[in-house]
């Protein structure tokens, strides 16, 4: 590393607070060409303790609504009835937060959803469907690939939050389990 004197690149009154701080020949000023970290916009709260009781997957902890105010219209009406049909059975958070965004995948995906669906004797129709997986490939474009860092920034907060859970949930089964002398 390249020792700068300070004088020069430092504007005087900075250069005065500083000397008030350290003897000028042990003040190093480190300069990075490195490219600024992309900070994250987006803050995870901790899960309510019911919420974090009922999670079955790590995305469930995830936020209930995608901001869609900025979707095409249809994309817009796609997530209404995604929302009316979905939270039925499971929590938006679990689609909104799974790490799948294939088109494909999703669309194996409503298959299996289509099928309960009709055993909880409430069929999807084929426009439901569509509109659900029209929603689910859009939204996965622009929340989980365009904004990749992102998204998996939040992912990894949600996953770790799940396994602090998933291990206060071990202890009480093996405490459980040594109460009842097994």
């Amino acid at each position: 590393m390249r020792r700068l004197p300070l004088a020069g690149i430092l504007p005087a009154v900075v250069l005065a607070a500083l000397a008030n701080l350290a003897p000028a020949d042990e003040m190093e000023l480190k300069l990075s060409t490195d490219p600024a970290k992309a900070r994250s916009s987006i803050v995870v709260t901790a899960p309510s303790p019911a919420r974090l009781k009922s999670a079955l997957y790590p995305s469930d902890l995830g936020y209930e609504t995608v901001d869609v105010s900025g979707y095409p219209l249809r994309i817009q009406a796609d997530y209404r009835v995604y929302e009316r049909i979905c939270s039925k059975c499971h929590t938006l958070a679990r689609a909104n937060y799974a790490p799948h965004v294939s088109r494909a995948w999703w669309r194996f995906y409503l298959i299996g959803m289509r099928a309960r669906s009709t055993w909880k004797g409430a069929p999807l129709t084929a426009e439901e469907s569509r509109a659900i997986l029209d929603f689910l490939d859009y939204d996965s474009q622009v929340r989980k690939l365009d904004r990749r860092q992102e998204f998996e920034q939040v992912s990894a907060e949600l996953e770790h939050y799940f396994d602090v859970e998933m291990g206060s949930r071990m202890e009480r089964l093996q405490k459980n389990r040594a109460i009842l002398g097994r």
